[in-house]
């Protein structure tokens, strides 16, 4: 039983069990405002059914969520309200840091990765929209995700506004629903994440599906149209699913794969184009951004791979530059409610960058789930270890990735996480 059906059957309880009470009061008033209030109750918390055809609308974006935490319903109009939180105990040791007033070779602490509130529903059953405000480490709340989606037919929709772009399969599952605690470093660099623009999304034959979108360009979120870093960028992806089981793309909104699944694997490649120069603030810098990526799924397991580079044209400099860079993963769920994962990320600069350190990172951990079959509570734990020096390299310091700056060439992390997801 739902939770949903159980609150739903409480609140059709009180209601059967005031009846008494009611028929012995002379207030008819009193009466309908009992009633009302019990059918008020039932129709508030009707989630899973009532925004069925909401999860549908946004899903054709491909990073929609599984469910939300309250749920309201009048017709054909369906809201649901979430939310996530993240919160984290970390430990660095590196040597060699040379940042401004920097503790050298321990720093220790707790962390508030993530805070974010969710909104999304549909007008119709063709309109829907998200909007998800999220508040980092510093406390600062800003806007993760505006958009509109509107189905164009049965198999495509079209969306506006600020969304993640389709282009990595790292970079479209959503933070809770990654592998480990937080997306390796070859999403950190490659990644285009989210940007403003307009896209269209296709499904074909069941199996295929098309991501393509004109955009504002790499990380364009939260700019105005003065104060792009380009002119114009354009994103596509194409998807494949290899599977003798009905093809499923909403399975690999996340990576874990239960026990008891069938296997399934998602092939996908993108690419991302983008010019600048002309827009005020603007750089004269050309960028082309490739990916191929793959991620299987089985009974209780996962494993996959990707691999990126970046081409950038710079007019005022003397040599152009090729990145890549690769990633290697799996995990595997060790009891119903115990899931192992590691994953192994290198990110490889052009020989002629000022900053040419290849990066390595080894990524090894655990989450446990503490109530079987319910994925929203969830407890993790993992060991890092970087090799290449952060000083040197085109993989920026993160305290969010527990990659600090430092001159030396190793360092070690280790991350305990809480997350909660409503």
């Amino acid at each position: 039983m739902t939770r949903a059906i159980r609150l739903s059957v409480a609140a059709g309880c009180a209601a059967c069990c005031a009846m008494p009470a009611i028929a012995g009061n002379p207030d008819r008033a009193y009466q309908r405002e009992l009633l009302a209030d019990a059918d008020a109750r039932t129709s508030l918390l009707q989630l899973e059914e009532s925004l069925s055809g909401q999860i549908d609308i946004v899903g054709m974006w491909g990073e929609d969520r599984d469910s939300y935490g309250f749920g309201f319903s009048d017709g054909d109009k369906k809201l649901g309200i979430g939310g996530l939180q993240q919160f984290r105990y970390v430990w660095n040791s590196r040597d060699g840091d040379t940042s401004p007033g920097a503790n050298d070779e321990t720093t220790i602490g707790f962390q508030n990765r993530q805070t974010r509130l969710d909104f999304g529903g549909q007008l119709d059953a063709d309109n829907g929209f998200r909007i998800a405000i999220k508040m980092g480490p510093d406390g600062m709340a800003e806007l993760s995700r505006a958009y509109i989606v509107h189905r164009y037919d049965e198999n495509g929709s079209i969306i506006a506004g600020q969304f993640q772009d389709g282009f990595m399969h790292e970079g479209m599952v959503e933070s809770e629903n990654q592998l480990g605690i937080e997306r390796g470093i070859l999403s950190s660099y490659f990644n285009v994440r989210a940007v403003q623009g307009i896209g269209y999304q296709r499904v074909m034959n069941d199996r295929w599906r098309v991501f393509v979108s004109f955009n504002d360009g790499h990380s364009s979120s939260n700019t105005d149209f003065d104060q792009e870093e380009v002119d114009w960028g354009f994103s596509g992806r194409l998807e494949y699913i290899v599977t003798e089981d009905t093809p499923d793309f909403g399975r690999f909104q996340r990576y874990s794969s239960e026990r008891g699944s069938n296997y399934a694997t998602l092939i996908g490649t993108g690419l991302h184009l983008q010019d600048g120069g002309d827009t005020n603030g603007s750089m004269d810098i050309g960028s082309l951004w490739w990916t191929i990526d793959a991620t299987a799924q089985g009974d209780g397991w996962n494993a996959g791979g990707a691999f990126a580079l970046l081409h950038e044209d710079d007019s005022t400099a003397p040599d152009e530059y090729l990145d890549f860079g690769f990633r290697i993963f799996g995990g595997y769920f060790l009891t119903d409610t115990t899931e192992a994962f590691a994953a192994w990320d290198s990110v490889i600069p052009d020989g002629d960058r000022p900053t040419d350190e290849t990066i390595n990172a080894l990524n090894f951990g655990v989450h446990y789930y503490p109530i079987e079959g319910n994925r929203t509570t969830r407890f993790s734990g993992d060991v890092q270890i970087f090799m290449g020096e952060p000083a040197m390299s085109i993989v920026s310091p993160s305290t969010t990735r527990a990659f600090l700056n430092s001159a030396e060439d190793t360092q070690f992390a280790f991350r305990a996480q809480a997350q909660l997801l409503f």
